[in-house]
């Protein structure tokens, strides 16, 4: 990650501005727009590593840049999201493999045998390319999509995503909200006593426990008139 208080590492790059269009109370929200963790990563891989089929966290959309070297993608029309999704789980919504919840695996977008394993992808709308160094390339909400690295200088290649939310995907990122608090954080809530979900949720978002309970405080006005005609203004 590259975090917020990563010093010089931080400050040696700026957002482009097509993605930093928010107001600050929505991208620097826990809730929605996870600035606990700042969803900024610095990838460095050589030939062949990458990212299998994957959608991206909490239905947000996402950048990355490539510094140097060159990457492959395959992507998927976010329209087809159901179509490759169905039956896989929390991966649906951009969790991670680790955290198995019993769904089918998403389908490999870079297996030769793509179409013969999982018949339904040959329904779905894909796109293919590769992104050089200076290329930013953009993920919307809901595209499920692969990446691998074909290599660059020494066999390295270096790129820098982040992942945010905005009027483009807010309604996503919320439904996907809502979700995870019905499915996750009530039940869990119901189990444990108030003092200690707090803390448990606390630790698990990193951050102080008076800023998360502020966080859950305002919660009901985080989608209000007001909020939503500020975010698409």
């Amino acid at each position: 990650y590259v975090r917020g208080n990563s010093g010089a590492l931080q400050a040696d790059f700026d957002v482009p501005r097509y993605f930093e269009r928010a107001p600050a109370w929505l991208r620097e929200n826990v809730v929605l727009g996870n600035a606990a963790t700042d969803m900024k990563w610095l990838y460095i891989g050589t030939a062949g590593s990458g990212s299998e089929t994957h959608v991206d966290t909490n239905l947000t959309s996402a950048w990355l840049w490539v510094a140097a070297g060159e990457k492959e993608w395959v992507c998927a029309h976010g329209g087809d999201h159901e179509l490759l999704t169905s039956g896989s789980g929390s991966r649906a919504f951009g969790y991670k493999d680790d955290d198995d919840d019993g769904g089918a695996p998403l389908p490999d977008l870079f297996a030769r045998d793509l179409f013969e394993a999982w018949p339904h992808a040959r329904s779905a709308r894909l796109y293919r390319g590769v992104q050089r160094a200076g290329d930013v390339c953009y993920n919307p909400s809901r595209c499920v999509h692969a990446v691998r690295n074909l290599g660059g200088p020494a066999g390295v290649v270096t790129s820098l995503t982040h992942n945010f939310v905005d009027a483009s995907n807010l309604a996503d990122v919320a439904a996907d909200a809502t979700r995870s608090i019905n499915e996750e954080l009530l039940p869990m809530a119901r189990s444990l006593k108030p003092r200690s979900f707090l803390k448990s949720l606390a630790k698990s978002l990193r951050i102080e426990r008076e800023a998360l309970v502020a966080a859950l405080v305002e919660l009901p006005q985080l989608l209000s008139d007001e909020r939503l005609e500020e975010v698409v203004a």
